[in-house]
């Protein structure tokens, strides 16, 4: 099951009048003009009577997600990390992950456990645990280090030392040459 919490997290938001939070995102410099503009756009479009019926069910909606992951985990189905990005406004690319990873925590799941969801449950969910999910030998060389431990502070995983991607090295500094590329529009 991919539970997929950010999305209800960032609706409960939006029709809380908080969309100003998302917009004020950095990540969101790395997205394409076209994209921040169409969601700059959505706060502003929100019927005052449908808008109080929406933030009961949105915020009642996230609540029983977060509940329902929880009890999903402690009875052994396997979840898997999920954002929807594109696909549903201010769920950026990389950002959003991090942010689903929080809010599995916050459902209940240890940081080993949400670590999982983004690793090991996705390979063998497709039948590839022979190729990816975990650190071994002759498995696909993906994966992101980090200078401390996860376990203990999974906001370490958003400044990795580096990252190794198809078997290539890339450092936090070519990384942050490649965001900062992101973030320059284009010519």
């Amino acid at each position: 099951m991919e539970p997929t919490l950010i999305i209800y997290h960032n609706l409960n938001l939006m029709t809380e009048g908080r969309s100003s939070e998302l917009l004020a995102n950095p990540t969101l410099g790395y997205l394409p003009s076209n994209i921040r503009n169409g969601w700059a756009g959505i706060p502003s479009y929100r019927p005052p009577l449908q808008a109080r019926l929406m933030m009961f069910l949105f915020r009642r909606t996230l609540l029983l997600s977060e509940r329902t992951t929880g009890t999903m985990q402690r009875g052994g189905v396997p979840l898997m990390l999920g954002t929807d990005t594109f696909g549903f406004p201010f769920c950026v690319p990389g950002k959003s992950a991090h942010d689903e990873l929080h809010l599995l925590v916050e459902s209940g799941l240890t940081p080993y456990q949400a670590l999982q969801t983004a690793t090991v449950n996705p390979a063998r969910f497709l039948g590839k645990e022979n190729e990816f999910g975990s650190i071994t030998v002759g498995k696909r060389a993906d994966l992101v280090l980090v200078d401390a431990n996860p376990l203990q502070d999974l906001n370490r995983l958003e400044h990795p030392v580096g990252v190794m991607v198809r078997g290539r090295w890339l450092t936090a500094e070519t990384l942050a040459q490649m965001l900062t590329q992101l973030s320059q529009p284009s010519q």
